[in-house]
Formats: C-alpha cells, structure tokens, sequence
C-alpha cells in the first residue's frame, strides 16, 4: 500500500513540474526563443526586395547587411 501511494505522489509531482516548466516557458520565455543570433524575430513576414520587389525573409536581408554581400 505505501509504495503505491509513493508511486502516486512520485508521478504527481513529475507531472507538476512538467506542466510549471511548460506555463514558466510560455509565459516567461527566454530571448533565445524569441529571436535568432542576428536578432531577428522567428516568427517575421517576407520583406520586399527594394529594387525588384521580390519577396525576402528577414533572415535574408539580415544576412546581407550584417556580411555587407552585394
């Protein structure tokens, strides 16, 4: 009966902490999941190509200015 209850109170407790872990991330989240090494933010819309109008990511145009690549 005890190692049962034990079992029980074991499994509560990892559950517990998994759903605080899982709330503190989404509420709380650190800067590395809100944006990449070059500062951009994941979740962006395409920009527009000055010249050709052409769709890019932000990725992209953070790339040729931060390498300076024609």
């Amino acid at each position: 009966m005890p190692g049962r209850w034990l079992m029980r109170l074991f499994v509560g407790a990892g559950a517990a902490a998994s759903v605080a872990a899982l709330v503190y991330v989404y509420a709380w989240p650190p800067a590395s999941m809100r944006v990449d090494r070059d500062g951009v933010p994941h979740l962006s819309p395409p920009v527009a190509h000055p010249f050709t109008g052409e769709p890019l990511t932000l990725q992209e145009l953070a790339r040729h200015y931060k390498e300076g690549s024609p």
